[in-house]
């Protein structure tokens, strides 16, 4: 019989991913809210529709489920611009949200727990030319409301290890690539607005710099401190694949055949932050390696973008 996890925002665009790669490994029980940028739509898997904030409807599920052998917590709000505008959404289900499940760990006396976070809760390094990158125990400096908001839940899992030895694993990741992601985020956005022939949208001079992973290695990392990590850790998920935005930008704009006129500069963000990198050698302690080709794959990814959005322009067009 295979394990049961509890799997929280699997409808969500790592979680998703998380499913598809390991539903065959796992019983998987699904909770999302189902919000906007919920994408995927499980039909293999036992689906609740339920907010993680509601402490009745999970305490429920915790309970008919005590046999589950560990929870995953993709469940969060995460478009940077939408905490600018309005941090609420955030708060609720970024702190208040990982508490609940903290505390139905703790009652239930669940095996483990994961809580899924970020490389931006350590705010940025400011010289891009600097040679560094974020260690585990680096202070935490975050900039923006979503950053702040998983900080918070971060140090409210650590806080919980450390009183209650609830057995918590926090994993922090780069910049994630795949198919199928809200259109909100930078690599989907910019191949839309390239197949409606508009100007990618760039912030600032687009010298910020991320790392970017392919989701599917973000998935299996994650798998791997579930099986291996120790409770209380955190670790780092990177890639080393480094870029400027306008460095993304031209190579998405390479693979459309654009040679110019493909830009549009923005004023910048408040609070953007300039530059993201993590040292992720504990994690591969553990055994994690890189099964993309970063080139390779981002190609992949574009195409499968520029595909779909010129088959909704199609439809469109012929509506």
């Amino acid at each position: 019989m295979k394990k049961k996890i509890i799997v929280t925002g699997g409808c969500g665009f790592i979680g998703s991913h998380f499913i598809k790669l390991f539903k065959n490994k796992y019983q998987i029980i699904n909770v999302d809210k189902m919000t906007y940028a919920s994408r995927t739509v499980h039909n293999d898997v036992e689906n609740h529709k339920y907010d993680i904030c509601n402490k009745a409807y999970m305490d429920d599920l915790f309970q008919y489920n005590k046999d589950a052998i560990a929870v995953i917590n993709f469940a969060a709000e995460t478009h940077v611009d939408n905490s600018i505008s309005d941090s609420d959404p955030f708060v609720q289900t970024n702190i208040q949200g990982t508490k609940v499940i903290l505390d139905l760990v703790r009652k239930y006396d669940m095996r483990k727990m994961i809580q899924i976070s970020t490389d931006e809760v350590y705010g940025h390094i400011e010289q891009c030319g600097e040679v560094k990158a974020f260690k585990e125990e680096d202070e935490l400096r975050p900039r923006n409301p979503y950053s702040a908001s998983k900080a918070a839940a971060d140090m409210m899992c650590l806080a919980y290890h450390n009183t209650y030895m609830t057995p918590v694993i926090i994993t922090r990741t780069c910049n994630n690539y795949g198919i199928a992601q809200h259109e909100e985020k930078m690599l989907p956005k910019f191949c839309k607005q390239m197949s409606n022939n508009q100007g990618m949208t760039l912030y600032g001079s687009g010298g910020q710099m991320r790392e970017w992973i392919w989701v599917e290695d973000n998935c299996r990392a994650i798998h791997l401190a579930l099986e291996k990590g120790k409770e209380g850790e955190v670790y780092n998920i990177g890639s080393g694949n480094d870029y400027t935005n306008i460095e993304i930008a031209t190579m998405i704009a390479e693979i459309f055949d654009k040679k110019d006129g493909y830009l549009r500069h923005l004023p910048d963000r408040p609070g953007h932050d300039f530059r993201y990198k993590v040292d992720y050698s504990k994690i591969r302690e553990l055994g994690f390696t890189e099964q993309a080709d970063f080139n390779e794959k981002f190609k992949q990814v574009v195409e499968w973008y520029r595909n779909t959005y010129d088959l909704v322009n199609k439809i469109r067009r012929e509506s």
